[in-house]
């Protein structure tokens, strides 16, 4: 608890003194812009697509496949995940019972919400690990990391948001970003990689992939590698 109550006093003097960016990750130079790295591709040459409101869009063009993405508010999600669902309703009214469950003060709740990362959301019948408090007729357990300290929240999740997305693969990217590599409608691959934790205005990469051979394992393979700057 002392280490928690630190975190928190440590989060509050950061934000009033500073924004701070995230930290880059290491990678393997294949293809980068200002916007983003991927690599397992070459001969790469990139056409701007023009922007949209809110967006920018491009194509790069590679020797081994072609790449076009989104980068805003309003790009592609591809099937919703229960981790979404319940990241949605977190941003809306789960945030004040967690907090009021945290010993956070009502007056900081809006200062802490874009802080939370939902980490994963399961079948309550699956978690072995203390929660934040009973609940005899909740369904599911959200975990939550919350200052670098992790949380057990119960909640009631719905048949349809808890059915299993098949085909979606939905990772973290160190720990601050969340890819999700799902197939489209027109059976094209394609990713997201959304900031975590997720604040309320935060832009996303929408990105689709094709290559001549629809080599599916390479196309999984270059979507896995791409990292925002």
């Amino acid at each position: 608890m002392y280490q928690y109550l630190v975190n928190i006093a440590a989060y509050i003097s950061i934000s009033l003194l500073c924004s701070c960016g995230s930290t880059k990750q290491s990678y393997t130079k294949g293809y980068e812009n200002d916007l983003l790295t991927v690599q397992h591709v070459t001969q790469c040459k990139e056409g701007h697509s023009g922007d949209a409101v809110d967006s920018r869009i491009g194509k790069i063009v590679c020797r081994e496949a072609t790449l076009t993405y989104d980068y805003g508010r309003y790009g592609s999600r591809g099937p919703t995940t229960a981790v979404e669902y319940f990241e949605e309703g977190f941003k809306n009214y789960h945030y004040s019972k967690f907090f009021e469950l945290t010993h956070i003060d009502s007056k900081l709740h809006k200062v802490f919400v874009d802080s939370v990362a939902i980490l994963s959301v399961v079948a309550a019948s699956e978690v072995s690990e203390p929660t934040l408090h009973d609940c005899g007729t909740c369904n599911a357990v959200a975990k939550i990391d919350f200052l670098g300290q992790l949380f057990y929240y119960p909640t009631t999740v719905s048949a349809a948001q808890m059915a299993p997305t098949p085909d979606v693969e939905l990772t973290m990217v160190g720990t601050e970003l969340r890819r999700k590599i799902y197939e489209t409608e027109t059976g094209q691959l394609a990713a997201t990689l959304t900031p975590v934790p997720r604040k309320r205005k935060s832009n996303y990469l929408s990105i689709s992939i094709s290559t001549d051979t629809n080599d599916r394992k390479l196309e999984q393979l270059i979507l896995r590698s791409i990292r925002l700057k």
